[in-house]
This record gives structure tokens, C-alpha cells and sequence, in this order.
């Protein structure tokens, strides 16, 4: 047996009745927000080796589909690395390197290590470590995440 899917956009408002009983339940809908951290730098900052919370879990859910990470300007000669962790484990196959080849406010995509890598719990601490290895002419680290969570 395969899943029944409707065509994107068949059903709106107007399709859901909010007679007790009949509306669409919690568990249903799920939320899909897009953040950007900037490790607490200005637009023209260039890039420092550290580590930040991106987020403290207050319920389940998962990152991605998408993770990446640019410069405002790529500088000369740069090597900016983005390692995103879970409870200090990272989550992806590699970190995310930004070189200055990649180009002012160039995405970078990463990788993903597994969906179970994805996948966060109550209480799990989101965290992204940088490392500024070469960072001349290089300003503005931002690291592009996504988290899907059930609809409360």
C-alpha cells in the first residue's frame, strides 16, 4: 500500500471545518523556520575561532532539510570552517569550509551525517564551532540552518 498524496495547494482554508472534532490536530502540522546566526558579529566583522549556541531544544524535532554557510566577503586568503553539533557531537559528514574561491555571500551546502544526526530531542543543546584558520580580508561568518517541529 502507498501513501495517498493531494496535489500541492488543493486544500486551504476553506477545505478545514473548525467544528470541534473536524479540525486538523496538532500532530498534523508541523513548522518550518529558517535562522541565521551570525556569532555576534557586524557585517564587516572578519571571522574568530569559536564556539556558540544556536539553540536549547524545548521539544523534538529535526534539522535541515538545508544547512550552509558563507562570508559576506570571502576575502584573499580565507579558510573559515562551520562544524555544527549535537551535545558537542558534530552533525554532519564534514565541516562546512569557506574559502575565498567561494565567493562573496556564497552558500556553501553541508552535509547531513545521518537523519538520526538530524534529529533532536527535549533538552538537546544545538551548538556551531568555528574555525578561523586563514581569514585575511574575510567579514561577515553566517551560518544558515533549518528546524522542523510539530505544530504545538
Amino acid at each position: 500500500m502507498s501513501d495517498f498524496r493531494l496535489p500541492s495547494g488543493s486544500i486551504g482554508n476553506r477545505e478545514v471545518s473548525n467544528a470541534d472534532g473536524n479540525q486538523i490536530t496538532q500532530d498534523k502540522v508541523y513548522h518550518l523556520t529558517k535562522y541565521t546566526e551570525r556569532f555576534g558579529l557586524a557585517i564587516g566583522a572578519m571571522p574568530t575561532t569559536q564556539e556558540v549556541i544556536l539553540f536549547q531544544a524545548d521539544k523534538a524535532g529535526q534539522l535541515g532539510p538545508d544547512i550552509s554557510a558563507a562570508l559576506n566577503d570571502s576575502g584573499t586568503s580565507t579558510s573559515v570552517s562551520f562544524d555544527v553539533k549535537k551535545n558537542g557531537a558534530t552533525v554532519l559528514t564534514a565541516a562546512i569550509n569557506v574559502v575565498h574561491g567561494s565567493g562573496d555571500r556564497v552558500q556553501v551546502a553541508g552535509t547531513f551525517a545521518s537523519a538520526a544526526a538530524q534529529a533532536y530531542a527535549v533538552g538537546d543543546v544545538l551548538s556551531c564551532a568555528v574555525t578561523a584558520t586563514s581569514t585575511t580580508g574575510a567579514q561577515g561568518p553566517m551560518l544558515n540552518y533549518q528546524r522542523i517541529e510539530q505544530g504545538d
